[in-house]
């Protein structure tokens, strides 16, 4: 933590967090040792190249706090200097704790393989193929919509619940998807809070079950949103949202179509 940190600062001031959740893969044999592959699984992405340019990009602090803080993003879901504020301050409190940055050393066939696959495809060959590293790619865990919409300290409003369904399946790996009924989309468990607490999903619902509290005009009036959305959670109350376990057949065409 400290090396990243130290050669981040020397080079720019932008915040740099969600290192607990990187994986650094390396071989020291290789003629690419000098270059690391990281794991980001806050974005569950691969980085071949500069970590701290994808470290302290707006879109990997929103990551970040999707998987860790998700009222951070509805606080910072159209400023973003507030995003640069908080991730300021989550960097701060980052330095202060005991942190491990997950280092794994791998053969250089499985490294050369790895260097040309995609995230998701890295992970499966991992879970399915190499298990003696899946201690290396275990993060702290994502907080799930579910597990967020239940909890007591939740500060933001969450709207529509009803009308996300959770399509899963357990093989190759378990893995879940959704889709908002309300906006007519397919997200992954990534983004769906995210979903969730963005303004274009709030604006929806308030136009769908309370048509008359907006017009057009108010899609840009943010605390007259976030007070209509307030209110609209207290006078309708989440209900559960729907599930469905499919095969991996059915799971991977809806995935792909």
């Amino acid at each position: 933590y400290q090396y990243l940190w130290s050669k981040h600062l020397k080079n720019s001031s932008p915040p740099l967090i969600g290192l607990q959740l990187l994986t650094v893969l390396v071989d020291r044999q290789s003629q690419w040792s000098s270059s690391p592959l990281y794991l980001c699984h806050a974005c569950e992405i691969s980085i071949s190249t500069s970590a701290s340019t994808h470290l302290t990009s707006t879109q990997h602090y929103l990551n970040v706090f999707a998987h860790t803080k998700p009222d951070y993003v509805f606080l910072g879901a159209r400023d973003l200097n507030k995003i640069t504020k908080l991730a300021k301050e989550e960097e701060e409190r980052q330095r202060k704790e005991k942190m491990v940055l997950r280092i794994c050393e791998i053969p250089r066939n499985l490294w050369r393989k790895f260097k040309s696959l995609a995230f998701e495809k890295i992970m499966a060959t991992i879970w399915n193929h190499h298990p003696k590293l899946s201690n290396c790619i275990e993060v702290p865990k994502r907080v799930t919509l579910q597990s967020y919409a239940k909890s007591c300290d939740r500060k933001s409003p969450l709207l529509g619940l009803r009308f996300m369904v959770k399509y899963s399946t357990t093989q190759p790996y378990p893995k879940c998807g959704y889709l908002c009924l309300l906006c007519e989309g397919k997200l992954s468990e990534m983004n769906i809070i995210a979903h969730m607490l963005s303004f274009g999903h709030v604006f929806n619902y308030l136009n769908v079950v309370h048509p008359s509290s907006l017009n057009k005009d108010d899609d840009d009036q943010m605390s007259l949103i976030v007070h209509l959305a307030e209110q609209a959670e207290t006078i309708h109350p989440n209900g559960a949202l729907q599930e469905v376990e499919l095969d991996f057949g059915k799971f991977h065409k809806l995935e792909t179509n």
